[in-house]
């Protein structure tokens, strides 16, 4: 017993600690990003007009703790969407990877999130399962949106043009209007707006914004119908227990 005893203190500490140090770089790295992302919008007509430079490769003792500190972000969200409770995923995306989720919402498992601390999502939207949230250059998700399984947002890539296979320009902000409808499969690039109320049908890839009340489908999406402008419903959080 006294050995047992020993392990769970371990254990809780360890436990603890991760909570710690995962609070203290989120909260460090949602600061420096917040300024980063506003330097973006600023700057984005004066980057046009000039080629950007090669990224400088760190490299030493600070570039190594910097990478762990990436890698374990990485994995420990990804081990969070395993955890067979939605309240408290919720919680530890909130309060811990400093997520700013509004009531109601619903994150189903097996999602991954790209740094978090750049991620908006609001009231009653639905997250379904599987799904891959990218906030590096800023991810804002509206009201009652629904996404179903398997959705890819990026807002950052590889611009296959770059000498030096850096993002370049491609990486920028998305954003995700109210009611909006991701069906399953979908993927979205970086710099796109889907309108409110857009609709992406299954397997398509959103490339250039979606008008309001547009129905797109496809590679790349091309609008296929519109949608009524009439839509009253709103998600309540309502949710299947242990998924």
């Amino acid at each position: 017993m006294e050995i047992l005893g020993i392990i769970l203190l371990i254990v809780l500490a360890a436990y603890i600690l991760d909570m710690v140090i995962c609070t203290i770089y989120c909260k460090a790295k949602k600061k420096k990003d917040k300024v980063k992302l506003a330097q973006m919008d600023c700057d984005a007509e004066e980057e046009l007009q000039n080629e950007p430079a090669p990224a400088l490769k760190e490299s030493g003792v600070v570039w190594r703790i910097k990478q762990l500190l990436n890698g374990w972000m990485l994995y420990s969200v990804a081990r969070l969407g395993r955890v067979p409770c939605q309240t408290y995923r919720k919680w530890k995306l909130k309060h811990v990877y400093q997520m700013t989720i509004e009531k109601n919402v619903v994150i189903y498992g097996d999602c991954w999130f790209r740094a978090p601390w750049n991620i908006t999502i609001g009231r009653g939207t639905v997250v379904g399962d599987g799904c891959k949230l990218d906030g590096r250059n800023g991810l804002v998700i509206g009201e009652n949106v629904n996404m179903s399984t398997a959705v890819f947002i990026y807002t950052e890539q590889h611009d296959v043009n770059d000498p030096y296979f850096e993002s370049g320009r491609s990486g920028g902000k998305v954003v995700i209007g109210n009611r909006a409808w991701l069906s399953s499969r979908t993927t979205v690039l970086p710099k796109v707006c889907v309108g409110e109320g857009a609709v992406l049908a299954s397997g398509a890839l959103a490339s250039k914004d979606l008008e309001a009340f547009g129905i797109y489908g496809g590679v790349p999406a091309k609008k296929i119908g519109q949608r009524s402008r009439d839509l009253r419903y709103e998600f309540d959080g309502s949710a299947l227990p242990f998924f």
